[in-house]
């Protein structure tokens, strides 16, 4: 018997019937394709000891790994696929497949490996950056932090701002610089999330740039984050907070690093008739912000502020949407 189909049937675990005349790689394709795993498992190992040539062999290995309920023996099939075709989408795939599933197992040194296939090679964006996350887990794991650093940086730079991930991304990039001793690129990088990153990062980003703000000796800049982290965080994330606002001293600094020269407020609305502003201005208050209703040409509307900071103005903004399920934006005030 020949080593592919050898190695399926041991993997797989096929029962010895014989493939059936009429398949072909088409068919197993479309039966993986279709959900037919069972009828699958059974024909492609020995349709693969007969036809070892076939063009489509890389692509149906690739999918038998679905037959093993093994994760051994899925990285064996996967590796081979890698032999017969380093280059193409199928290697890509089992790439790919590799190193999610060698992270997965702790063999971080196979999982790197796995990974370089795809940054060197020319195969998908989303493939490739996701390569780029797994690679710099890796190096975390393996206590490298800056080869970590380098594979997020190598993201950030090749994502657009619709990558889903991208945010957790700067995050734990904007974590290692403030390990590395580098308190204002991490700082930086957290003030991205603020006008619109994903809300389940922000908690973390305000964490961060409380510490960060703190080893710059800012403690007031430090306390509004974590102020902040009090709203938007988890129990956990909030209780941390709670214990870095003891342990700072709650005093402005001048300057802030988030004030400018100009003052925000926040505009919400349109409402539908004056007594619905009113109403909504009443519950703004009630969180403790200034609100007043304006007419804005025939629109009716609830101007909320102004504040010194447009980070202040963004997380009331976030906080109104988050409690009142109140729609509005920032508005610059000269």
């Amino acid at each position: 018997m020949r080593p592919l189909g050898l190695l399926l049937l041991i993997l797989c675990c096929l029962p010895g019937a014989a493939a059936a005349q009429d398949a072909s790689a088409q068919s197993l394709l479309a039966l993986h394709a279709g959900g037919n795993l069972p009828h699958f498992c059974r024909e492609v190992g020995r349709y693969l000891d007969h036809h070892p040539d076939d063009p489509q062999t890389a692509a149906l290995l690739l999918c038998s790994a679905d037959c093993s309920d093994q994760a051994l023996g899925r990285i064996a099939v996967y590796r081979q696929v890698l032999r017969i075709e380093p280059q193409g989408a199928e290697a890509g795939s089992a790439a790919l497949a590799l190193a999610e599933l060698s992270y997965l197992l702790g063999d971080y040194a196979s999982a790197l490996e796995a990974t370089r296939v795809l940054i060197e090679g020319k195969y998908s964006v989303p493939e490739v950056l996701r390569a780029h996350r797994l690679a710099a887990d890796c190096h975390r794991a393996r206590g490298h932090p800056d080869l970590a650093a380098r594979d997020l940086r190598a993201l950030l730079e090749a994502a657009s701002e619709g990558y889903g991930p991208i945010d957790a991304a700067r995050v734990d990039l904007a974590q290692i610089e403030l390990e590395a001793g580098r308190p204002r690129q991490a700082i930086e990088l957290c003030r991205t999330l603020i006008p619109d990153g994903d809300p389940e990062q922000l908690p973390r980003a305000l964490l961060i740039a409380g510490r960060a703000h703190l080893a710059l000796a800012e403690p007031g800049a430090a306390a509004r984050m974590f102020n902040a982290t009090l709203i938007f965080g988890s129990s956990e994330q909030a209780e941390q907070a709670r214990l870095l606002l003891r342990s700072s001293s709650p005093v402005h600094d001048n300057p802030l690093t988030y004030q400018t020269q100009d003052a925000f407020a926040i505009v919400l609305g349109p409402f539908g008739d004056e007594r619905s502003a009113a109403s909504a201005a009443e519950m703004v208050a009630v969180l403790g912000y200034g609100a007043r209703p304006r007419v804005a040409g025939v629109q009716q509307q609830v101007r909320v502020g102004p504040f010194d900071a447009e980070v202040d103005a963004f997380l009331a903004l976030r906080r109104i949407e988050r409690e009142l399920g109140l729609k509005g934006r920032l508005e610059r005030i000269q």
